[in-house]
């Protein structure tokens, strides 16, 4: 019985979601720059953290019994193929208008912090990152219980980080505001116009 594994992928992964959603808090921020760390020491931190905790918690999933729930099959398996390509394809675009260094932290942050983006694929989509993520998931033409389960966790876990995300982002731009009203989360409505 798959039971015992599917509770612990989820246990497991509330922890890992925990962490990550802590770690990005303002509050511990915060208080590591009070200790003297610098907002690019911290980035790097956060994103050596993420990188290893990501790596431990899918190895460790990847060791639990597992079952298949369905292949599909070709043709229709080039569609799931065609919507992945996609999602990597937005992916690559939320990261245009980013300096890659600065969100790496290998390069020092801006004195006035985080820029807010509001140009290219965030004129129509305010996460596309998470939705990216979603798509390329739920895309996927293998599925057995433990990746249904993953999959599941992982978009419950962007749905919530975005709201986690926003707050931030709305303490750190008040202009944020305005911009979450006319720019859709998750799935753009190409009507929305931001600056060029």
């Amino acid at each position: 019985m798959l039971t015992d594994p599917v509770i612990k992928l989820w246990l497991s992964g509330l922890l890992f979601a925990l962490i990550h959603s802590l770690t990005a808090s303002v509050t511990v921020k915060t208080f590591f720059y009070r200790k003297g760390v610098s907002a690019q020491g911290y980035r790097l931190g956060y994103v050596l953290l993420a990188l290893v905790t990501t790596t431990a918690w899918l190895v460790y999933i990847h060791r639990l019994p597992d079952q298949t729930l369905f292949v599909v099959q070709p043709p229709l398996r080039w569609i799931n193929y065609a919507i992945q390509a996609l999602a990597i394809g937005c992916f690559i675009l939320a990261l245009q208008p980013i300096d890659i260094g600065v969100f790496l932290g290998i390069k020092r942050m801006p004195e006035q912090g985080e820029p807010f983006i509001e140009t290219g694929i965030y004129r129509y989509q305010r996460h596309p990152m998470y939705a990216a993520l979603i798509l390329l998931l739920w895309a996927s033409p293998d599925q057995s219980v433990n990746s249904m389960n993953l999959y599941a966790l992982v978009t419950l876990y962007c749905l919530l980080g975005s709201r986690l995300e926003e707050r931030r982002l709305m303490h750190d731009h008040p202009e944020y505001g305005d911009y979450r009203r006319r720019v859709a989360a998750f799935i753009p409505h190409f009507r929305t116009m931001g600056p060029e």
